[in-house]
């Protein structure tokens, strides 16, 4: 793991980064007589800046990944799965007086996953799978908090998403 902060910009700006890899695979070869291979990682970005007194900018992106591979000793059987996922957003916060303050970000999202296998039995059966997907979605969202007399406080926003699929298999 490893992380990272910091301020930029007499203080109007500041960042993070972070990154984790898992050691799931080296507690599995210790511990599994199945050969096999399991990985995790995910990094987390962010980068955000006040424009001005009342409005600021937020950039952020994560991505994760997953990958797991099995295989019988003999070669005959083996299945394997891959997941990579992709986000991206970009805000703007803004306060507009003392009593209306929001937010609207637009987001892409890309979200893929592979997976393989095949079993071989001699004598019995052949067989492989394989099966490739992949989402795209793209997100226009705002949301607002207005405050009346210290009373009362009405929230109200709207979204809006494009999807897109893309099966193989």
């Amino acid at each position: 793991t490893a992380l990272s902060s910091g301020e930029f910009g007499n203080g109007k700006g500041a960042w993070l980064g972070a990154i984790r890899r898992s050691n799931l695979d080296v507690w599995y070869h210790a511990f599994s007589k199945q050969s096999g291979t399991p990985t995790y990682l995910d990094a987390f970005a962010k980068l955000s800046y006040r424009l001005g007194e009342n409005t600021r900018l937020t950039a952020s992106a994560l991505y994760i990944a997953d990958d797991v591979t099995l295989a019988a000793e003999d070669g005959d059987e083996r299945a394997a799965a891959e997941f990579a996922d992709n986000y991206g957003w970009l805000r703007v916060d803004r306060e507009i007086g003392e009593s209306l303050s929001g937010s609207v970000w637009l987001s892409h999202t890309r979200l893929a996953s592979h997976r393989d296998g095949s079993s071989v039995q001699t004598g019995v059966s052949v067989g492989t799978l394989q099966d490739d997907r992949w989402f795209l979605i793209d997100a226009l969202q705002t949301e607002w908090s207005w405050r009346a007399r210290d009373r009362w406080l009405v929230e109200f926003g709207g979204e809006t998403h494009a999807r897109s699929d893309v099966l193989r298999g």
